[in-house]
């Protein structure tokens, strides 16, 4: 009896489920949490972040670099001479011509590719004829002239080896005997050079033996201009003509083939004298560019106009084939 009443009094403990369900949801949750905290220090490891960082810096340095509009059209394939480029287009669009020219004359330089130096010249050419024919400083090119007595703009300007038109109109001189004692003007010091190609129809000016600017120009029928080294003596505003048959065509005559501007050229060094030979206009805009004339050297008026402005008498010419 006893042991009967010992497993009568022994009772069965009472079954939770629910509390089962509870402590695996635990451990599930524990086993999700340990797994997705290790796959987060993972992605998080040095060599990912830095895949990131590298990634990031390549996108913001392809923006920064990315040129700005470059009005130079043609495709440049050499990557120094692009940013090159972009440096002078970036530098004309701050209005730093100076940084202009310098960045675009590197390319001439280091560039063999005739397409993109022909579109630089082109730039170059403006750059220059603003710098020069305007009171904007250059420093290595242009001088403070501080007038003296007795000064006028032709005797300043034959001191400095420049021409009167280029002081008056880079100082903005209306008129060009008003100047007094003290006035300051600035006076172009650099030297300028002429090539002409016959077989081109070029030429080409040079400021301190770097280019300028070039034009466009006729030369003379079956190779009749003279090849060799010249100077530039007599200049002439509105020249007279004088025609083969020796009579006298003036200014303004439909028969007068000088345009308006005429620059005698003379023979130096070796050269053969070579008389009645110049640089002048036409009003036949039809032969720039080809074999046209009796053996001068023709040009736009509006382009011989300024290079009479900017090129003073003793000028060195040399022509070649």
């Amino acid at each position: 009896m006893v042991q009967l009443q010992e497993f009568t009094d022994y009772k069965t403990p009472r079954r939770r489920p629910w509390l089962l369900l509870i402590v695996l949801i635990v451990i599930g949750a524990g086993i999700w949490l340990a797994v997705g905290h290790k796959s987060t220090k993972k992605a998080e490891t040095p060599s990912d972040i830095k895949t990131d960082e590298v990634s990031d810096v390549t996108n913001v340095t392809s923006k920064s670099m990315a040129p700005r509009k470059v009005t130079v059209s043609v495709t440049i394939h050499d990557v120094d001479i692009k940013m090159l480029v972009v440096e002078a287009e970036q530098a004309l669009q701050k209005g730093d011509l100076l940084a202009a020219r310098d960045s675009y004359l590197s390319v001439l330089e280091k560039s063999n590719d005739a397409a993109v130096c022909r579109q630089v010249e082109g730039k170059l050419g403006e750059i220059n004829i603003k710098l020069v024919m305007s009171p904007l400083p250059m420093p290595h090119d242009k001088i403070i002239y501080l007038v003296k007595n007795g000064d006028f703009l032709g005797k300043i300007a034959r001191k400095n080896g420049t021409t009167v038109q280029l002081i008056q109109q880079s100082n903005n001189l209306a008129n060009p005997n008003r100047i007094k004692k003290g006035d300051r003007l600035l006076v172009l010091k650099g030297t300028f050079s002429i090539d002409v190609s016959k077989s081109k129809n070029e030429l080409l000016l040079k400021l301190n033996n770097k280019f300028f600017k070039r034009y466009s120009v006729a030369t003379g029928k079956f190779g009749k201009t003279p090849e060799g080294t010249f100077k530039i003596t007599q200049k002439t505003v509105e020249p007279v003509w004088w025609s083969p048959d020796g009579k006298e065509v003036p200014y303004g005559d439909p028969k007068n083939i000088l345009g308006t501007r005429w620059m005698t050229l003379k023979a130096t060094g070796k050269t053969p004298d070579a008389r009645g030979y110049g640089i002048h206009g036409t009003w036949l805009n039809n032969s720039i560019g080809k074999a046209a004339s009796a053996g001068c050297v023709r040009m736009h008026n509006s382009d011989v106009e300024e290079l009479f402005t900017l090129v003073p008498a003793g000028t060195k010419v040399v022509i070649s084939e």
